[in-house]
């Protein structure tokens, strides 16, 4: 934090007012009193005696002590009226965010989609400003919902998902296995998830959490690394969840460098428990990634200042009372 003075020609200019007043009082009371002062012969012998000269020395100390308060008075009441103002800075997080979840729903993905959809719907009520929406695929691509900031609706939706796999109802996977492609379609999926970002044009973040297993059975009319450089080419981060138990499978590895290309990452998850622990752990680098540029906060720093004039305020009527003035 540093400190400045928003007025700062103001207290050359009221430290000036306050000498010539302080001179103008000085000249009006020494005039005054060698006109009315009463002359007194032989008077040194008064101002000899060891009791006047103590009664007189803690006077000048008094008299000392209250110029050095009403000072401190005065230069802190002149630096509060110039309007002393601190300053920090910070990083405001961006809630300008936009999350595509991009799930392969090919059978051997039910298990691990039924619980990063329960994640998920626990996490959106945290969610402000940042807009949610989910794709699913097999051999083609449905739009669940669009991205919407609505999270009520979020969360429903993610909850009937969610059911409907712990429930082993397929019905609401219509219209993924379109096609004579084959099933589990993986750059197919990546490529239909990316292209549902919209406002392309306008300045947010946007990321995909896509969890695959990665193994293809079929014919893709775009292979992974080409959906790779299409996702880094719109600036949009991947983030993968690997499902399986083979961390270093050409399939694993090809995942990872996928996620690497566009800036994300890649999380290997074997047991569908991992994943409450990674979509948080997602969920914090994003916010990280994304947070505004560096601002200035201006306020009001009275403090010291403030400080400085009550303790010379307080220990000028001290003196004052103890002078019997």
């Amino acid at each position: 934090m540093t400190v400045s003075i928003l007025w700062g020609w103001l207290i050359p200019v009221l430290l000036v007012a306050i000498a010539a007043g302080a001179w103008w009082w000085w000249r009006r009371t020494a005039a005054r009193t060698s006109t009315d002062a009463v002359r007194v012969a032989h008077s040194e012998r008064l101002t000899s005696l060891p009791r006047y000269r103590a009664l007189a020395a803690r006077r000048r100390q008094l008299l000392t002590a209250m110029t050095v308060a009403v000072a401190g008075l005065a230069v802190a009441g002149t630096v509060l009226l110039a309007r002393p103002i601190g300053a920090s800075a910070t990083e405001p997080e961006l809630h300008t965010r936009d999350i595509m979840l991009c799930l392969d729903v090919s059978g051997s993905m039910d298990s691990f989609n039924q619980e990063l959809l329960a994640t998920f719907a626990e996490l959106v009520p945290q969610f402000e400003g940042e807009r949610i929406g989910m794709t699913i695929w097999d051999s083609s691509a449905v739009t669940v919902f669009p991205l919407t900031t609505d999270y009520a609706y979020v969360t429903e939706q993610l909850t009937m998902l969610s059911q409907g796999f712990a429930e082993n109802d397929y019905s609401q996977l219509q219209g993924t296995y379109y096609g004579e492609g084959g099933s589990s379609l993986i750059g197919d999926g990546l490529v239909s998830c990316a292209l549902r970002f919209d406002a392309v044009d306008t300045h947010r973040s946007r990321s995909i959490i896509m969890a695959t297993d990665n193994y293809v059975s079929g014919n893709p009319l775009v292979t992974l690394p080409e959906a790779a450089r299409l996702v880094a080419d719109r600036d949009i981060r991947l983030y993968a969840l690997n499902v399986t138990s083979w961390g270093e499978s050409d399939e694993s590895v090809e995942l990872a460098e996928t996620a690497e290309l566009t800036g994300g990452s890649s999380y290997l998850i074997e047991e569908p428990e991992e994943i409450a622990a990674l979509v948080d752990t997602i969920a914090d680098t994003e916010a990280a990634a994304f947070t505004g540029a560096p601002q200035v906060l201006e306020y009001a720093a009275p403090g010291v200042f403030l400080a400085l004039g009550g303790a010379g305020l307080v220990a000028l009527m001290g003196l004052a009372w103890k002078a019997g003035l």
